[in-house]
């Protein structure tokens, strides 16, 4: 969640557009989602995006062929992997945020080496939209750096409003600009997590469709969960 707030932040200070992939595979209405992305209900909650992801990024592709545009940030996406081909990456100017290696950081013109879920803190909504808390199980590799790090830095480096990189006080920032986030902060957020209003985003259509803990609710009923 935080990551996806400090992103659409960057996009702001850019006056650009922001992206996700979705990644989808056969579930099994108990424990396994068919959305294998394990915050995208965070992302629409950020407002990071505004409808479920698609699986390739076809309106970046076509836009980068029109050459409206010249620079990509990627958090961690493999934009090969999600559908732009090398000669589009070519045209471009890239930035890769990211853990790990892939065609996406090959290609990159700065690549900023950020540390995976199990080196930092946060928080991501379930298919249930609950919202729930983790912790960092292990210190991040030498060279590394939290990802709320370096996007609060890239915000200031291109003239964005400041923003705070600790996660306990970037979250008076989420508390007072997201709605579904007005009544809580990371301290007081229970083990149990907590559930939040899914009305605003009733009328989506998820991939994981109706399961044992979540059904989705028809367009202009109230979510279910």
């Amino acid at each position: 969640m935080e990551e996806q707030f400090l992103t659409k932040k960057l996009a702001e200070a850019l006056q650009a557009s922001t992206s996700l992939v979705a990644r989808t595979g056969e579930g099994d209405r108990i424990l396994i989602s068919a959305d294998r992305n394990p915050n995208t209900r965070g992302a629409l909650v950020t407002g990071l995006i505004q409808d479920v992801p698609s699986a390739r990024l076809t309106g970046l592709a076509d836009a980068i062929e029109r050459g409206t545009v010249k620079a990509v940030v990627s958090v961690g996406e493999d934009l090969l992997a999600a559908g732009l081909t090398a000669a589009q990456l070519a045209k471009v100017a890239v930035v890769y945020l990211g853990s790990h290696t892939n065609a996406t950081s090959a290609a990159a013109k700065v690549v900023l080496p950020t540390q995976t879920i199990f080196e930092k803190a946060g928080t991501l909504v379930n298919q249930q939209f609950r919202l729930q808390k983790f912790a960092r199980a292990v210190p991040g590799l030498a060279g590394t750096h939290d990802d709320l790090l370096v996007l609060s830095r890239l915000i200031a480096a291109v003239g964005g409003a400041p923003v705070a990189s600790e996660l306990h006080t970037l979250w008076a920032a989420l508390t007072t600009e997201v709605p579904a986030l007005a009544t809580t902060t990371y301290r007081t957020l229970p083990e149990t997590g907590l559930l939040l209003d899914a009305t605003p985003w009733a009328s989506l259509r998820f991939p994981e469709g109706e399961t044992l803990h979540y059904k989705p609710a028809a367009a202009g009923e109230v979510a279910k969960v």
